[in-house]
């Protein structure tokens, strides 16, 4: 069970982005992550792209996270932006719409250049917007998405095969 994700000893602090926000892209050799268009996207918004393979450490340097996969399964990398209090702009593709809702906890986009450029205007433009995602996408997963919570149920999905 290895998408569940520990919660932080102490809950974290929503910051106001600087003045021009920082977007976390994860540095992919998987063409399916699709990196290069969302460096792009992040130009067509006027934003800076912090491109980085280690995902952790672009997060603690960045005001939102983007994650544009042709495919995902469940999508733990934004289980780690959540956690951080990271708003995720992301395409809805796989397993992505079980954590995010759209404008509640994180915005969903085709994973075209365009709406994942405008996606990313609205949450530099609207903090309200920004941090209230935030927010409700930190409960979302302390609540939902633990590893406690995530190996009781893998567990439970394992009893019910084994008793049925």
């Amino acid at each position: 069970v290895g998408d569940g994700i520990d919660p932080p000893e102490e809950e974290p602090a929503w910051s106001v982005p600087e003045a021009t926000p920082r977007v976390a892209i994860l540095d992919s050799a998987d063409p399916l992550k699709r990196t290069a268009p969302a460096v792009e996207a992040c130009r067509q918004a006027g934003l800076e792209a912090v491109v980085d393979r280690n995902l952790e450490r672009a997060l603690d340097h960045a005001d939102i996270f983007l994650y544009l996969p042709q495919m995902e399964g469940f999508g733990s990398a934004i289980l780690a932006a959540a956690i951080r209090k990271v708003p995720v702009v992301a395409a809805a593709v796989g397993g992505i719409p079980e954590v995010i809702v759209d404008a509640e906890t994180g915005l969903l986009t085709d994973g075209s250049v365009q709406q994942a450029a405008a996606a990313l205007s609205r949450l530099a433009n609207d903090s309200n917007l920004a941090r209230g995602i935030a927010d409700r996408a930190f409960n979302l997963v302390t609540s939902c998405f633990s590893s406690d919570i995530m190996v009781d149920r893998t567990a439970e999905v394992y009893r019910s095969l084994l008793t049925s």
